[in-house]
């Protein structure tokens, strides 16, 4: 009410479960032979991994982001990517799961961004991927943190098989 005073009406877009998970919910339930190694983003993985983070905003946010602005689209993530906050899985050579770590604190870490191309969905990478991140960042901190639109149950189920726990709903 008080933002309305000052420009347009706000306009909820959605729903946003918040999830936390620590290293006791952390569960090990990587499908049999399913072995990934996650690691920091390389400058030669911008161009993908640019493409990837477009294609998830425009399938789980339903924005286009990088149309808005490519330039900045692509400079933020040039930026992240040199500070480390991008991290990905590679099968031959190509990404097949990224994500980006974000706002931390001592304390707590944020994931964003998790995505799969859909030529590699429905072999587990998901899960193994968002697993092996958090183990990571388990190591550093007492907690990792996500936000997921309600209506993404895949991802949702994804994130409970790992272990994370529902905390609260967000409205964005």
């Amino acid at each position: 009410r008080e933002y309305e005073r000052f420009a347009a009406k706000l306009r909820w877009s959605r729903r946003e479960a918040v999830l936390a998970l620590g290293s006791r919910d952390l569960r090990a339930l990587a499908p049999a032979g399913v072995r990934v190694r996650v690691e920091p983003a390389r400058e030669s993985d911008l161009a993908e991994l640019t493409a990837n983070s477009a294609e998830q905003h425009r399938e789980d946010l339903r924005e286009d982001r990088e149309a808005a602005d490519e330039s900045a689209f692509r400079q933020r993530h040039a930026q992240d990517l040199r500070d480390g906050r991008w991290w990905v899985v590679r099968e031959r050579g190509r990404i097949v799961f990224q994500v980006h770590v974000g706002a931390a604190t001592p304390r707590a870490v944020q994931l964003g961004g998790v995505f799969v191309p859909a030529d590699s969905r429905g072999r587990g990478i998901a899960k193994t991927g968002v697993r092996a991140i958090c183990a990571k960042l388990l190591d550093r901190h007492e907690l990792v943190t996500l936000y997921c639109d309600e209506n993404n149950t895949v991802a949702l189920r994804v994130y409970e098989q790992v272990g994370f726990r529902f905390e609260f709903f967000n409205r964005s």
